[in-house]
């Protein structure tokens, strides 16, 4: 059976599995959500530094905008 890969969110690359990490961030109080109720799931290379120190900075789910 093939390893899964999956696309690191911070350099777009295509990488197996062993060479991605999640960093989870919830971000249901922006939404006016309980909390827990909306997790933003990034995935980075853990071997290399720039996407380890750069995954702080991607944003998957955008900010709500103020009505």
């Amino acid at each position: 059976m093939k390893n899964p890969t999956f696309k690191c969110d911070v350099c777009g690359k295509e990488r197996q599995e062993a060479f991605i990490d999640v960093l989870k961030k919830d971000r249901s109080s922006e939404w006016g959500l309980s909390e827990g109720s909306l997790t933003e799931n990034i995935k980075f290379c853990n071997d290399k530094s720039s996407c380890f120190f750069g995954v702080e900075k991607v944003r998957l789910i955008p900010k709500k905008v103020k009505e």
